[in-house]
């Protein structure tokens, strides 16, 4: 499957405009460090050929003894507009396009948490 690959190249997309923040994707031994985002995907084959529909969730967390509200959703901002505009050069993965779908906000102890869920378009890089 191209789903960690698309993730992985997500990831390299993102933490140039994301200094200090945490980018995970899944199946990656590293101890998460807050403020974090951390990416999941799942996707489903298009019948008949290469192409994955798929749903993105960005995790969005930071700590409330370092972070305020107001900080939190700037942050969850900028990660939302990054991820929308998210363009992959990737040997691997082929992204077709992002549609931003849902979101939800939690407060989890400490932490303030805002997944965010897209809609991704994906397949294998033609050679």
């Amino acid at each position: 499957m191209i789903d960690l690959p698309l993730c992985q190249a997500i990831r390299e997309t993102l933490s140039p405009d994301f200094p200090g923040v945490f980018i995970g994707v899944p199946h990656e031994p590293a101890s998460i460090t807050i403020p974090a985002c951390i990416l999941n995907l799942s996707g489903d084959s298009v019948v008949g050929g290469p192409l994955v529909r798929g749903s993105l969730e960005v995790t969005v967390m930071t700590s409330s003894n370092e972070y305020t509200t107001e900080q939190h959703a700037q942050l969850v901002r900028d990660v939302a507009e990054a991820v929308r505009d998210v363009v992959v050069d990737s040997e691997v993965v082929q992204l077709y396009g992002v549609v931003p779908s849902s979101t939800k906000s939690e407060t989890d102890g400490n932490h303030f948490q805002t997944i965010l869920t897209f809609i991704v378009g994906y397949g294998p890089t033609e050679s």
